[in-house]
């Protein structure tokens, strides 16, 4: 009997060691990031939910509550997601450019693209398309990062003027005109993956 029992345990060791898939490369990035740049991250995903939500009311918890929605929403989501994913991209790289053509040493920032990232997993991970595993993961690291929320917001807004400053095109109302109490509060909140 106890040799049974330890073969099952060795089978079920080897079947998980040659069967479990790598995290995604997004998880690694976050956990490489410092409690800032993670906070900075999800108070750019947070003006991205509060922003959507608020636009599309139909829509009104579709980031925050699984299964809310049917499987093809979130994949249609999932989708135009990562259509906004790569425009971001081409957008950092022409600011960039931009930056580097007035002189500017101020490296871009990824923390819209890393929060549009953010819940493209997160809605991804409801349709099937990425791990829940991964997305419980790197919301366990932003629940970790939730203490240096304060210093993000102040980060974000000197950032954002520098910007202004700098007159780059395309740089919108800071915090997309959402009150700054409001993100923080609402950053507090974050997604249930199951």
């Amino acid at each position: 009997m106890i040799y049974l029992a330890i073969a099952i345990a060795v089978v079920a060791v080897v079947a998980w060691l040659l069967f479990r898939r790598p995290p995604n490369q997004f998880v690694i990035a976050v956990g490489k990031m410092s409690p800032n740049q993670r906070a900075a991250v999800l108070l750019n995903a947070t003006i991205w939910r509060v922003k959507f939500e608020s636009d599309n009311p139909e829509f009104s918890g579709i980031f925050l509550e699984p299964k809310m929605f049917p499987n093809e929403v979130y994949e249609k989501l999932f989708n135009d997601l990562f259509d906004i994913v790569v425009l971001l991209g081409k957008q950092r790289s022409a600011y960039q450019k931009r930056l580097q053509e007035i002189g500017s040493k101020e490296p871009m920032s990824d923390e819209d693209l890393n929060a549009c990232r953010l819940w493209m997993g997160t809605t991804g991970a409801r349709c099937g398309k990425i791990k829940i595993e991964d997305m419980t993961t790197v919301w366990k690291y932003f629940r970790e990062s939730m203490p240096a929320i304060h210093e993000a917001m102040i980060a974000l807004k000197e950032r954002h003027e520098l910007h202004q400053n700098l007159r780059l095109d395309g740089v919108r109302e800071f915090l997309e005109g959402i009150p700054p109490e409001i993100i923080m509060q609402q950053a507090q909140r974050v997604p249930n993956l199951i």
